[in-house]
């Protein structure tokens, strides 16, 4: 705005100092945020709250899970495709729930979502984030406690945790899984961390390598964190020492170098699919290929004859099929011209 209200070099100047000078002030409250959050947990330690900082709603049992007659647990159901999904997972005899108090179909659960391929990341995110449900989060306690984190540095641990789902969208979500991890990746490492961090300061800088990463990665980020940034937001809040220092500078190097990324699922072998389309023409809707149900069966490449008694070059006519559970795309290959592999939707 000076710069273009009042053009030169010095305006230009002024403005780089007023827009460093506010990202700085953002870049502080969100980290008074999280030191507040975490002194807050200090305090809400009860047997009952421990793992809940916000309302709840009503746990499923193993019954109510076993039963979708329940008029309260069958409106949740209802209401959350996820919850009903694990249902019908339980019904069908895909996760035993048989003769299970609530921690043991917890702890089946959580085994089930993290060892069994062909689930969707989003969908498991979705799931271990409901902060209003205690039974789901007393999956996602065990399903953090079955994943090793033990000499890991605790961006690795970090990063290994996220591989097995994908974080939901909700900031109050993200703080929840976090938090949990924080717990037990302390729990795994206390004789690592004794002069280093307490459990709180886990948590803390759990949530500020998300965000340092959110920050190096974003595309259209033009003025990403500095590692000076980098340290003095931390060390604002952190108990600052040599050690930490230089675990502050590994981390900040290894986000910078390789992002966080959650680990494949067949929701991506879709998306290279739908990523390798074009279109005739530019104002032709694209195809949403990529969605949490959607799996590609199998690909193959035939050949279309038109006319038997036509001499035509063989590869004239050639189209790759994709078979997917519900649907059926069949694509012809671009021009060569473009030297493109790309495939365009008949």
């Amino acid at each position: 705005m000076l710069e273009r209200k009042y053009g030169g070099i010095e305006a230009r100047k002024a403005a780089i100092v007023i827009q460093r000078a506010f990202r700085k002030y953002q870049l502080n409250q969100k980290f008074a945020t999280l030191a507040s959050v975490a002194l807050k947990l200090t305090k809400e330690k009860s047997s009952n709250s421990s793992l809940m900082l916000f309302k709840q709603q009503q746990r499923f049992s193993s019954s109510s899970l076993e039963s979708s007659s329940s008029s309260s647990n069958g409106s949740i159901i209802k209401s959350h495709p996820v919850e009903r999904g694990i249902q019908y997972l339980i019904e069908e005899n895909f996760i035993e729930s048989t003769n299970l108090n609530d921690c043991e179909l917890a702890e089946n659960i959580a085994n089930f979502l993290l060892t069994r391929k062909g689930l969707s990341k989003q969908m498991i995110g979705e799931y271990l984030g409901n902060i209003q449900s205690k039974f789901q989060q007393l999956v996602l306690k065990y399903f953090t406690r079955l994943i090793d984190f033990k000499l890991l540095e605790v961006d690795e641990a970090l990063r290994k945790f996220q591989t097995n789902f994908r974080f939901p969208g909700e900031a109050q979500k993200i703080e929840k899984i976090i938090e949990m991890f924080a717990h037990t990746y302390y729990d795994q490492n206390k004789s690592y961390l004794v002069d280093l961090m307490s459990r709180d300061d886990v948590f803390i800088l759990s949530f500020a390598i998300i965000m340092l990463n959110t920050d190096l990665h974003t595309p259209n980020n033009k003025h990403r964190m500095t590692k000076d940034q980098w340290f003095k937001n931390i060390n604002s809040i952190l108990k600052n020492s040599d050690k930490l220092q230089k675990l502050l500078n590994s981390i900040y190097d290894r986000i910078k170098l390789n992002e966080f990324k959650t680990g494949a699922d067949h929701c991506s072998h879709v998306l290279k699919v739908q990523q390798s389309l074009v279109y005739q023409s530019k104002h032709q809707n694209p195809i949403n290929l990529c969605l949490t149900w959607r799996r590609l069966v199998c690909f193959c490449r035939l050949y279309e004859i038109i006319d038997l008694n036509k001499k035509e070059s063989a590869h004239k006519h050639q189209r790759e099929i994709f078979l997917f559970n519900d649907l059926l795309l069949i694509t012809k290959l671009t021009s060569k011209k473009s030297n493109s592999t790309s495939t365009c939707p008949t």
